[in-house]
């Protein structure tokens, strides 16, 4: 859901602007050029960002080592290929619009799409039925996908949300993603120059680092399990 926030110099002045934290993307192979993705976000040397959990069809596309493919998150936002980006990681979209810095959680739909995507789900090119002749192709329908998710389509039916409407019957799709997103979070580009600062078009990252919850219970699990291991040695 889209909320206006802060103007954009208050937001600007609050940005975590870590050494390092720069990407380039660029318009590869698989990508439709200005008609969406996939892009290839190239990796800076020292950025946080890796791609050690995308599968191997789904990174170091291209001549960009180290990179991943990445998607547009708003359909009326740009960017400018091979330019040198400053970035935050964050749960949502981050965008300018009538003067007002406007935020964008990601949906569910959107996080847990990018999520197979990234991890290869949809190598064989056949979704929900249909066999793509190429990646471009497939990525052509998977973008128009997140645009629709993400609001900036007002509707669609492809393999991609006919898939999402099997996987998660009763539940809205566009709604806000919450818990760890199954990894998925927002890159939100920007640059400054001369204290002004341009946000460009956000993209979709994927790093799965398990939940609270999962963690605490697998945690337990094994905490509960040494116990018994100890009481049966004690009795043994």
């Amino acid at each position: 859901m889209k909320t206006p926030t802060l103007l954009l110099l208050a937001l600007a002045a609050a940005l975590p602007l870590a050494n390092g934290a720069q990407i380039k993307l660029q318009v590869g192979p698989n990508s439709n050029n200005g008609n969406g993705g996939a892009y290839t976000a190239q990796i800076l040397s020292g950025s946080p960002l890796t791609n050690d959990q995308y599968d191997s069809m789904t990174k170091n596309v291209g001549n960009w080592d180290p990179s991943f493919e990445t998607f547009c998150l708003e359909k009326w936002e740009y960017f400018t290929p091979n330019t040198v980006y400053d970035f935050t990681i964050d749960s949502e979209a981050i965008g300018f619009k009538d003067g007002n810095v406007v935020k964008d959680k990601l949906s569910l739909g959107t996080t847990w799409l990018y999520s197979q995507y990234a991890t290869g789900k949809f190598n064989s090119l056949k979704v929900k039925g249909k066999t793509y002749a190429t990646w471009k192709d497939m990525n052509k329908d998977f973008q128009a996908a997140v645009w629709f998710l993400e609001g900036d389509i007002n509707s669609l039916i492809n393999p991609f949300t006919k898939l999402l409407a099997d996987t998660f019957v009763g539940k809205d799709v566009k709604a806000d993603a919450t818990g760890n997103a199954f990894g998925v979070k927002a890159l939100n580009l920007y640059t400054v120059k001369s204290g002004k600062t341009t946000y460009a078009q956000s993209q979709l990252y994927y790093q799965h680092v398990p939940d609270t919850f999962t963690t605490l219970a697998v945690f337990g699990a094994a905490i509960s399990g040494l116990a018994l291991f100890r009481r049966k040695v004690a009795r043994g």
